[in-house]
């Protein structure tokens, strides 16, 4: 079975609106908002019966607005067919203990995205939590620094995309 590591060392360090803050200081903290995220999607790693030991595990990470815990077959869902889905969870990884990081879509992946807490990458402010709202046909999003898991991988030699 292969084994994949990430480096500490690789996650670079942030610099945010907020980087005065004692949090942002203490790089073991930015260390453990960072890991959780990408640990979760790569444990998948020797769980497929056809990959080689050279080779790495393709990752596919599905996000859908508004799509509750129960509402897939492969989460317990009686009532509704999603064959597709099913297979994949099958073959894959199925994550059953996990936490949002926000209530609302943009805060909540961006959290997912980055390992971060929104607030950190500027996806909610301490005097606004549902600033989010006001992005509607704007530019809004992550900041150009910011440092996804997709760019980990992409240093990993992994090609990405987002649909």
């Amino acid at each position: 079975m292969a084994s994949w590591s990430l480096k500490i060392a690789e996650i670079p360090q942030h610099s945010s609106p907020d980087s005065h803050s004692s949090l942002s200081r203490h790089p073991q903290v930015r260390v453990a908002m960072a890991v959780p995220v990408p640990v979760p999607v790569l444990s998948s790693w020797g769980h497929s019966g056809d990959v080689g030991q050279n080779s790495r595990p393709n990752i596919v990470v599905l996000m859908a607005d508004d799509l509750g815990v129960g509402d897939l077959c492969c989460y317990g869902n009686k009532s509704v067919s999603t064959p597709n889905i099913d297979r994949l969870a099958h073959e894959g990884v199925l994550l059953t203990q996990h936490l949002s990081a926000a209530s609302m879509c943009t805060p909540s992946r961006a959290a997912f995205l980055t390992g971060r807490y929104p607030i950190r990458s500027g996806m909610a402010s301490a005097n606004n939590m549902y600033r989010s709202l006001t992005w509607l046909a704007s530019s809004g999003g992550l900041p150009p620094n910011e440092t996804t898991f997709a760019t980990l991988l992409q240093h990993r030699g992994y090609r990405t995309g987002l649909i």
